[in-house]
């Protein structure tokens, strides 16, 4: 058994304390993108070409958390401006673009797409799954100055 690092604990911990405050907000999510009139290819022509690249478009640092409703799938990450970028607990990278309760995005150099409303998520490719539902809990940022006095 591999030891936990204190930033995973904190996670593990953070989802413990969010788990039930989410599930309160359960609902029905629904996948009817095309209601939406956006389709793969428009999702597509609108990521960034790197994790990097994202990382660079995200100004507000506010910060995610996410699981699949079986807790075999976890990642974190930030999040603004419309981008996301992050990192699930097997070390794979995911980078993508959110809005209108959509996201899309790259998970492991891999296209992926769903839909996200209180709490809850839906996609299509995430954690290399056909299918993956799941729960997501946000963290906003905080606005620290730092002044030399």
């Amino acid at each position: 058994m591999r030891a936990i690092g204190k930033m995973q604990m904190l996670l593990v911990m953070a989802l413990i304390i969010a788990l039930p405050m989410v599930s309160a907000l359960d609902g029905k999510v629904d996948m009817d993108i095309k209601a939406k009139g956006i389709g793969k290819t428009e999702f597509k022509e609108n990521l960034p070409e790197t994790y990097q690249e994202a990382e660079e478009k995200i100004v507000s640092r506010n910060r995610y958390l996410l699981w699949t409703k079986d807790g075999n799938h976890i990642m974190w990450g930030t999040y603004g401006n419309g981008f996301l970028v992050g990192k699930d607990d097997q070390g794979k990278n995911v980078w993508g673009i959110y809005g209108k309760s959509i996201f899309a995005g790259m998970y492991e150099g891999r296209f992926f797409w769903g839909r996200y409303r209180n709490g809850n998520w839906k996609a299509h490719g995430l954690f290399d799954l056909r299918t993956a539902i799941g729960k997501y809990v946000l963290f906003p940022g905080t606005n620290l100055a730092v002044t030399a006095d």
